[in-house]
């Protein structure tokens, strides 16, 4: 799995001053090949942190994405297919990853499809150094209708002192959960898909809508006829790409500046400075946002074709 760093040499000043930046929070964003096995994954996914953490020692958070250990999709026997592959909380997959991020010191969040007593559904979960459970959260905004919706509230929770949260594929379409989100002010926002996105604008608009930094981990392969490239990034709280990987089963390695020291004035400013940046973000990317609104509109069509017909 090849691994593409970013040049951090060059700190950003305006509107984040990153010399002034009270910390760093070290991250790795993986776009992985996904096999129909839960089995298979849970080995791969421990091998990728230990590999990922030795590359660098500094790493404190891995993430994965949206239903790591197994396949998005498969066609009519999705349901029956997510019902084989679902664990409880805790399960073997949460053992196996409580040890080593225990071993090695380090955060790791998955996506898994969770089996509870309302039934099951596409969750993502945060392991601490400790191997303790950090966050659960349960997406809201459901593609797969059989699956369970978590309350629309943000998950906040800290990671080395730097307030997060978790935000799942569709669920960035949410007003509901996206107002709690703004409420609950993160500073980075861990963004778990499987998504066959190809251009950039999510990534931008998302970042400086919520004025957030956002890791999002992908897959990458073809699963059941469905292909998926593999889009993995770190935006900045205004939009800008600072790390980004397209079309392979790759790492992304990112150490975040997170920046503190603003007075009422200085944040006001910063707001109203990402608001406008927000704004050209959507102008300049008219046929980005057009793509990405066909596109959804797409995928939702095919998936409609493929439902079985009623009796």
């Amino acid at each position: 799995m090849p691994g593409v760093r970013q040049d951090q040499s060059t700190p950003h000043r305006w509107p984040y001053d990153e010399k002034a930046a009270a910390l760093y929070l070290p991250v790795a964003a993986i776009a992985l090949t996904v096999d129909s096995e839960p089995s298979t994954n849970r080995n791969r996914l421990v091998k990728v942190v230990r590999r990922d953490k030795a590359a660098h020692p500094d790493l404190r958070l891995v993430l994965f994405g949206e239903v790591t250990l197994g396949w998005f999709t498969k066609g009519k026997e999705t349901e029956s297919y997510y019902e084989r592959i679902a664990e409880t909380i805790p399960g073997p997959t949460m053992k196996a990853v409580a040890s080593v991020a225990r071993e090695l010191g380090v955060h790791i969040s998955y996506g898994m499809v969770e089996r509870h007593d309302r039934g099951l559904s596409n969750t993502q979960v945060v392991i601490d150094p400790g191997g303790q459970l950090l966050a659960t959260y349960r997406m809201v905004n459901l593609r797969l209708k059989f699956l369970t919706p978590g309350p629309r509230r943000a998950q906040v929770f800290e990671i080395d002192g730097v307030r997060c949260t978790i935000m799942i594929c569709y669920d960035m379409q949410s007003f509901l959960l996206g107002r709690e989100i703004h409420r609950a002010r993160p500073e980075v926002i861990l963004f778990s898909v499987a998504d066959d996105e190809r251009t950039w604008f999510a990534a931008q608009h998302t970042a400086a809508r919520f004025d957030a930094w956002i890791v999002c981990a992908n897959r990458y392969g073809e699963e059941s006829g469905w292909m998926w490239p593999g889009q993995i990034f770190v935006s900045d709280p205004l939009g800008r790409i600072r790390a980004g990987s397209l079309g392979g089963e790759k790492v992304l390695y990112y150490r975040i500046p997170i920046v503190r020291k603003h007075g009422p004035i200085a944040r006001g400013v910063r707001r109203t400075f990402i608001t406008v940046r927000l704004a050209l973000i959507i102008l300049a990317n008219v046929h980005g946002a057009w793509g990405f609104a066909v596109n959804r509109v797409r995928v939702l069509m095919r998936r409609r074709r493929r439902k079985p017909k009623k009796l």
